[in-house]
């Protein structure tokens, strides 16, 4: 096992609120800085997992609007009501997304999908 040395240096880097919650745990700080790499190792472990999640949340959540409103650029019907802000962030992706098509040889649709990932939470709040 590697010798794990605990210095000022990385509880300033990491900050003392951040390491207090395995510090709680822990009988020392070499133990607590253990905890928090075994975390950090379980997080990067299940991202993998989370990705799919949002993926396939992602998807779903565009299949079941495409269908809702017949059509597969749903957020360009205009019966969805939006915020200000959502409806402007969604317009100005769909704008960037449909100019980038062209170089990518991707659909628009399936960019905008991919893109509008930030508003997905405004959109399913708003539409009714």
């Amino acid at each position: 096992m590697i010798a794990v040395v605990f210095t000022a240096d990385i509880e300033r880097a990491l900050s003392r609120e951040r390491l207090a919650t395995y510090r709680a745990l822990a009988p020392d700080d070499i133990s607590a800085w253990r905890l928090y790499r075994r975390n950090l190792e379980l997080g990067a472990a299940l991202y993998p997992l989370l990705s799919d999640v949002e993926v396939a949340l992602r998807n779903t959540m565009h299949y079941r609007l495409a269908e809702h409103f017949g059509r597969t650029d749903w957020w360009a019907d205009t019966s969805i009501v939006l915020d200000e802000v959502t409806s402007e962030m969604m317009q100005s992706i769909v704008n960037r997304l449909s100019r980038s098509r062209l170089a990518s040889g991707v659909s628009a649709n399936v960019r905008a999908v991919c893109g509008v990932v930030g508003g997905w939470l405004s959109v399913f709040v708003f539409v009714g």
